[in-house]
């Protein structure tokens, strides 16, 4: 196998490295001589990372070498870490929220104190506890540190400016809540990523990665400022605005919604589960009997009494990314186009010209699953907010493409009946998403099409 692939999972192995418990400078150290064949391959522009020759002929073998035997078997490993995004979510989001704090209650933000405040020596010893409190979670996390060839002592400790990098990274800039997680990027492993061997992987390895490195900001800020994660986290929630609060219960609990009206239990209403639909394992919940009615004549993507207690397959397929009957014309013009270029996400054309399609970054593995979820409320419900939602994720794009916003806005409005203004992109920070029914949807049919990984 490729030195730097076969070192890398090496590394989640941990032979010869001391218990952190005991002995946590040599334990950091003999992690950091690990992670430095991530720099070896830096330091020489001409080496390239050439396909292994021996490697690993499917994903089961590769999750083998790197699983940790107490953590889920690797055929659900996908499936655990997929769940993970969301508490790389509510950990960002605490994150952003506890500088806030500091910055109301010192005087001074997080950003500026540790440029300021520090030396070379009090980071490093900070940083050394950081990563001892993120290691001790589980097993499991400590082991997403292979994918963090950033997460040495000395590279988070030489310079002030290191950790307030990444503090831009795992943190918005402006006290903003962040509707999605973060996944900040590493030059080698993003090039590691397009090697065959890890290329159907590249969603694990970006969580563990964000996955690690999200708690190690955390802990950072947690040693900076002397704070118990439990207290801290109870203050941040108790002093936080009602709209905040509403947030920070939606990312840390696991809500159930109407497939009716999608009215959750944290809007304090009350759910009942499909009885039939729950026998085999799949939960269609209700808010009240009409509710359910209107679901079982006319439900979406299709009437319940024609699936209940049926498997999920007819339910999250191609045909239920799309609204049935089509809007509108130039609606169903984008539906055509989509569905025989299903690399695209979306569509805008230019006068006698080919279409120029728009493409979700693979770099972020939930933006995809948010703007297709977007997109089919948008199609079914022609939602300004839905829409508003999507622009969200085009408009960088844009940047580099040849449509200009002004021709992109003239489509949205013939196909959606609303004028969508930058300003309201701008202005729309906060996205609770709205339409649980849709990205469950989006998110089981991509997770179905690419096999035990959600793109």
């Amino acid at each position: 196998m490729e030195p730097l692939l076969q070192a890398v999972f090496e590394m989640a192995a941990g032979f010869g490295r001391p218990d952190k418990d005991v002995d946590r400078d040599g334990w950091n150290n003999k992690w950091e001589e690990s992670l430095a064949v991530f720099e070896q391959y830096r330091s020489n522009p001409k080496h390239e990372l050439e396909e292994p020759t021996n490697a690993p002929q499917n994903d089961s073998e590769i999750l083998d070498v790197a699983a940790d035997p107490s953590a889920p078997a690797v055929e659900n490993q996908a499936d655990h870490l997929f769940r993970k995004s969301d508490i790389l979510l509510s950990v960002q989001t605490f994150s952003m929220l506890y500088m806030e704090q500091k910055r109301a209650s010192a005087g001074i933000h997080f950003r500026d104190a540790w440029v300021s405040m520090t030396t070379e020596k009090e980071r490093a010893e900070i940083v050394l506890e950081a990563l001892y409190q993120a290691s001790s979670r589980s097993k499991e996390t400590e082991i997403c540190r292979q994918w963090c060839p950033d997460s040495t002592v000395e590279h988070l400790s030489s310079s002030p400016w290191t950790v307030v990098n990444l503090s831009y990274k795992m943190a918005s800039s402006e006290g903003l809540l962040c509707p999605l997680p973060r996944y900040p990027p590493h030059p080698i492993v993003s090039q590691l990523m397009q090697t065959s061997a890890l290329r159907s992987l590249q969603t694990i390895v970006q969580l563990q990665r964000a996955h690690f490195m999200t708690l190690l900001f955390w802990n950072i800020l947690l040693a900076f400022y002397k704070g118990s994660e439990a207290l801290e986290i109870q203050a941040l929630t108790m002093q936080a605005s009602p709209e905040t609060k509403k947030y920070l219960r939606e990312l840390t609990e696991v809500t159930d919604f109407c497939w009716n009206c999608s009215k959750s239990k944290v809007e304090d209403v009350e759910l009942s589960a499909c009885a039939k639909c729950q026998s085999v394992r799949i939960r269609t919940c209700y808010c009240s009997r009409e509710c359910q009615r209107k679901d079982w004549i006319r439900g979406d993507p299709k009437p319940h009494k024609d699936i209940c207690g049926q498997s999920t397959a007819e339910l999250f397929n191609e045909d239920a990314m799309y609204p049935n009957p089509k809007p509108n014309r130039d609606i169903n013009r984008q539906i055509e186009f989509l569905r025989k270029n299903p690399e695209c996400d979306y569509a805008f054309w230019l006068s006698s010209k080919p279409a120029v399609m728009f493409t979700c970054s693979q770099n972020d593995p939930h933006a995809r699953e948010e703007f297709i979820a977007a997109r089919r409320q948008a199609m079914r419900t022609r939602s300004k907010k839905a829409v508003t939602a999507m622009c969200r994720l085009v408009l960088p794009w844009m940047v580099d493409s040849d449509i200009t916003w002004e021709r992109a806005a003239r489509q949205l409005y013939r196909e959606y009946g609303h004028e969508i203004m930058i300003k309201d992109i701008q202005h729309y920070h906060i996205i609770l998403i709205n339409y649980p029914k849709d990205l469950k949807i989006v998110r089981e049919f991509l997770k179905g099409k690419a096999g035990t990984v959600t793109v």
